[in-house]
């Protein structure tokens, strides 16, 4: 797991060719997780090939408490 993506963004556009050079040797059963914040300069290639979920907090007052 690689947290916090939005702050190794160079480090992103490093894997997101490293992940299209070796894809055939990556084992299917490998899974990697990033965590990351909205970003504008975020690999748009590496949001391409992921999937994605989104964990928004509750809204409203009472769902705070």
């Amino acid at each position: 797991m690689l947290q916090n993506c939005h702050l190794g963004l160079e480090y992103m556009s490093e894997l997101v060719m490293l992940i299209n050079q070796k894809s055939s040797q990556i084992h299917s059963e490998f899974r990697l997780f990033l965590t990351s914040e909205v970003h504008h300069s975020f690999p748009i290639s590496l949001l391409q090939v992921s999937i994605k979920y989104t964990n928004e907090p509750p809204q409203g007052k009472h769902s705070s408490l």
